[in-house]
C-alpha cells in the first residue's frame, strides 16, 4: 500500500512521462484540423508548407526559427506505409523524423542526397505488406510519426526559392501508389474545438481525461523496451498501454495533487534535468541526449513544453541568454550588446548557419516587434 506521498510521487511521474506524447498529439490535433492542406494546416499523411516566414502570430511551436521556413507532415502508420518524395537541395534542409514520444528516429539531409529526388517509406514493425525496392526504407517505432522539415531561408526575397523546393515535396499511403492515386489528396476534417493552443490544452486537462486519453495512445505508440522499468512503476495508479486510470485509487488529496504537478512541473523538470545543460559564458544549452532522450524522462518532458520538435545536438544547439554578464535577468528597461571575441564567432558545418531570435519568458514564442 502506497502512502499519500509515494502516491504523488507515482501520478508526477506518470505526467512526465505521458506528456510528451500528449503533447505531440495535441499539436497533430491541432494541425491536422483542416479539411485541405494550407499554409498552417494539412490533414493526416499530408505535408503542410510555410508560405513566409514566422512572426509573432505564430504560436503552434514554441521556440520557432526566423530564418527557416517549416514544412510538416503528420504520418499515421497505424494502417499502412506512407511514402515520402524529397528533392535533393543546395542548401541546409533537413527532415527531422520524430516518434511519439519526441524521440528522432533519423535526420535525412535534402543536401547529400544521391538522386534529384529520393523516396522513403515509413512503416510500424509488424507491416504485412510488401515495401518498394525502389525506396529507402524506414523503421519506426509508433504509429504517429512527426516529419518535420526546416529550410533555410535567408530573407523575403529568397522565400520563392523556398517555394519551388517545396512543390517537389510529396507525401501519399502505399495504398494511393498502388491505386494510381497519389496526387488525389482525400479531404480532412475540421472541427472548432481542436483550434487550440497545444501546450495550453494538456496543462487544462482534467486528470481523469488526460490519463485515459494517454493509456489509450499508449496502445498504437507503445513505449521502448527501455521504458519497461517505469511502466511497472505507473500500473501502480493504471497508468500503462490500455490500463483503466482510477481517480479514486489516489485517495481524497487526489484533485489537490494534480494542481500541485500542474503548478509545479516546469520547476520539477527543470531541476531534474540541470545535469544536460551546457554552459557558455552566460549562455546555456540543451546538451545531449536531447531528442534522443532513452530514460531521460524529466528532460523530455521539459523539452516537450519548452522546445517541441527540437533537433539532436548532431544538427544543431540552441543556446538561451537569460543573463547578462554580471548574472543578472535580462531586462526589457536596460539596453544591451552582444559582444563576440574576433575570431569567437559561433562555429557552422557546410551549409550551416547561426541566428539570435527573442522570445517571450512566459510562453517562449516570438515577441511582436
Amino acid at each position: 500500500m502506497l502512502s499519500p506521498n509515494e502516491l504523488k510521487d507515482v501520478l508526477q511521474d506518470a505526467f512526465v512521462f505521458t506528456l510528451p506524447l500528449m503533447m505531440v498529439d495535441a499539436t497533430r490535433t491541432k494541425l491536422t484540423n483542416t479539411v485541405t492542406a494550407n499554409n498552417k494546416m494539412a490533414p493526416i499523411n499530408q505535408l503542410l508548407h510555410a508560405s513566409e516566414l514566422v512572426d509573432a502570430t505564430f504560436t503552434d511551436i514554441v521556440t520557432p526559427n526566423v530564418d527557416t521556413i517549416y514544412s510538416q507532415a503528420f504520418l499515421d502508420l497505424k494502417e499502412d506505409a506512407v511514402i515520402l518524395e524529397f528533392p535533393k537541395t543546395d542548401r541546409f534542409c533537413t527532415v527531422q523524423v520524430l516518434d511519439a514520444y519526441t524521440n528522432t528516429v533519423t535526420i535525412l539531409d535534402a543536401a547529400v542526397f544521391e538522386k534529384d529526388i529520393e523516396k522513403f517509406v515509413f512503416y510500424k514493425e509488424g507491416f504485412q505488406g510488401d515495401l518498394p525496392e525502389d525506396m529507402k526504407p524506414i523503421l519506426c517505432p509508433t504509429s504517429t510519426i512527426w516529419v518535420l522539415i526546416r529550410t533555410i531561408c535567408n530573407d523575403k526575397a529568397d522565400v520563392t526559392n523556398v517555394s519551388a523546393i517545396q512543390k517537389k515535396m510529396d507525401t501519399y499511403t502505399l495504398a494511393q501508389l498502388h491505386a494510381g492515386t497519389k496526387y488525389l489528396k482525400p479531404d480532412g476534417v475540421y472541427d472548432e474545438k481542436n483550434n487550440f493552443v497545444p501546450v495550453q490544452r494538456i496543462l487544462k486537462m482534467p486528470m481523469e481525461a488526460y490519463f485515459a486519453y494517454a493509456n489509450k495512445l499508449m496502445v498504437d505508440n507503445p513505449p521502448a523496451k527501455a521504458d519497461a522499468p517505469m511502466l511497472e512503476r505507473l500500473a501502480q495508479i493504471q497508468v500503462g498501454p490500455g490500463l483503466v486510470f482510477d481517480k479514486q485509487s489516489l485517495g481524497e488529496d487526489a484533485d489537490a495533487m494534480w494542481v500541485s504537478i500542474l503548478t509545479n512541473i516546469v520547476n520539477y523538470c527543470i531541476k531534474n534535468s540541470l545535469q544536460h545543460m551546457v554552459k557558455n559564458g552566460s549562455w546555456a544549452y540543451y546538451g545531449k541526449p536531447i531528442a534522443e532522450f532513452g530514460t531521460a524522462y524529466p528532460y523530455r518532458a521539459l523539452i516537450a513544453i519548452a522546445g517541441l520538435g527540437a533537433n539532436p545536438v548532431s544538427v544543431a544547439v540552441y543556446p538561451k541568454g537569460e543573463y547578462d554578464v554580471n548574472a543578472e535577468r535580462l531586462n526589457g528597461a536596460n539596453a544591451y550588446v552582444l559582444h563576440f571575441e574576433k575570431g569567437q564567432m559561433p562555429p557552422v558545418r557546410e551549409r550551416g548557419f547561426w541566428s539570435v531570435t527573442a522570445y517571450d519568458s512566459v510562453n517562449d514564442l516570438l515577441i511582436d516587434n
